[in-house]
């Protein structure tokens, strides 16, 4: 399944210089509230794209569709120079996956999970390196 991520790059891209911006965004089967700002990550302080209250609908679950989000949302995030904080994570299914996929988890804030701007750069980066030229 195809789905198109451009309200999320328009969202971005029109709002990098605002202190707070924030939306419910709906990509096809995907509905998920974002919002860009500052925040306190671990020690460190960044701007950050987060992502919360992420709804997919029934007939779509189990196909990949936030993965496919969550993957366009890292590379758009690099790009920009933006951490990516992720709320109100209840799944255990999903929490394991952001462990997996490098996030980090602060004591007490279990359910909130961030990659810095710095980790998302770099393996964006690599990504790219590795990726054979046309």
């Amino acid at each position: 399944m195809s789905i198109s991520f451009q309200e999320l790059d328009d969202f971005i891209r029109d709002n990098a210089a605002k202190q707070v911006a924030r939306k419910k965004l709906s990509m096809g089967p995907l509905k998920v509230y974002v919002r860009l700002t500052t925040r306190f990550m671990g020690s460190t302080v960044g701007r950050t794209l987060d992502i919360a209250d992420v709804e997919v609908d029934d007939r779509h679950k189990g196909q990949g569709v936030f993965r496919q989000f969550l993957n366009h949302a890292e590379r758009v995030s690099s790009q920009h120079g933006l951490s990516l904080f992720v709320q109100s994570i209840i799944s255990p299914l999903l929490k394991d996956a952001l462990k997996r996929r490098g996030y980090e988890f602060t004591e007490g804030f279990e359910d909130c999970a961030w990659m810095s701007a710095d980790r998302l750069r770099k393996k964006y980066e690599a990504a790219e390196e590795s990726s054979p030229s046309p």
